[in-house]
């Protein structure tokens, strides 16, 4: 005679091993599509990131140039003045590092870059002397 609990116990099956690789195989396709985009987005938010770094700092050397009438030398003199612009120059999330440089491409303008690894799209500002600053963003080769 079969019991209740008997019945449940013959009901009861598990994945067969074929059933589990080939939901794992699906779960690997799936993820392969998937893993892409995400790093994707997540360098596109460090620009995006970027982007808005480089506009604050533009907006700060602005203001130094309204208050003073000149650029700043290096960027670490909008954050060691007796009213900062800064408490801290702003990291770059591409490059990992707040090592911002000013280098010079002739006597009149001065470019503003990310890290002093010169990388391929490496956004810049550029703060020509004579007027007032420009926010570049795209993508601009830079040579010393």
């Amino acid at each position: 005679m079969n019991t209740k609990s008997e019945a449940v116990k013959t009901n009861n099956r598990g994945f067969t091993l074929i059933e589990l690789m080939v939901a794992l195989v699906i779960l690997t396709i799936l993820m392969g599509f998937a893993i892409p985009e995400v790093i994707n987005q997540i360098n596109l938010s460090k620009f995006e990131t970027q982007k808005s770094n480089l506009k604050e700092i533009k907006k700060a050397i602005d203001q130094y140039y309204a208050d003073r009438g000149r650029y700043p030398k290096r960027l670490k003199d909008l954050t060691e003045t007796t009213h900062p612009y800064f408490s801290e120059i702003p990291v770059d999330p591409v490059s990992g590092a707040a090592d911002w440089e000013i280098a010079e491409k002739d006597n009149k303008s001065k470019w503003y870059r990310t890290s002093t690894i010169n990388y391929p799209g490496a956004p810049a500002l550029w703060a020509p002397e004579a007027e007032s600053c420009v926010y570049h963003v795209r993508p601009r080769p830079i040579t010393n």
